[in-house]
């Protein structure tokens, strides 16, 4: 099980970094201040996502903070494109959105937590 979570986690932390990077140019082509907001959290969770895979290897006493970290942005990322872009929000949105965010990185946080047990013993 280990196994299946790390390559999971693996996965969502690069994939967090390929979308992560790739907002970068909503910082300067949106036109007002949460859209940039946007790309900001963006570019923020894809910097904590390097730093997970190379706390993977380099600090695994580290990995578990960071993961909680970039999973906080991750979740507040989702949560303010809901905001910002959509024409229609509603509380039923905002929880969905923060459920399915959730069922997300929760997985790569119990990895985390796990890898991050084994560093310190």
């Amino acid at each position: 099980m280990q196994r299946i979570l790390g390559a999971y986690s693996m996965l969502m932390l690069v994939v967090s970094v390929y979308f992560g990077f790739g907002n970068t140019s909503d910082i300067a082509n949106t036109a007002t201040l949460p859209q940039k907001l946007v790309g900001v959290t963006a570019t923020a969770y894809a910097i904590a996502a390097l730093c997970c895979l190379a706390a993977t290897w380099r600090s695994p006493r580290w990995l578990y903070a960071l993961v909680v970290m970039w999973a906080t942005l991750v979740v507040a990322t989702a949560l303010l494109a809901t905001v910002v872009y959509a024409h229609d929000v509603s509380v039923t949105t905002i929880l969905a959105v923060t459920g399915a965010c959730v069922l997300i990185v929760a997985p790569v946080v119990r990895w985390a937590r796990g890898r991050s047990a084994h560093a310190i013993t």
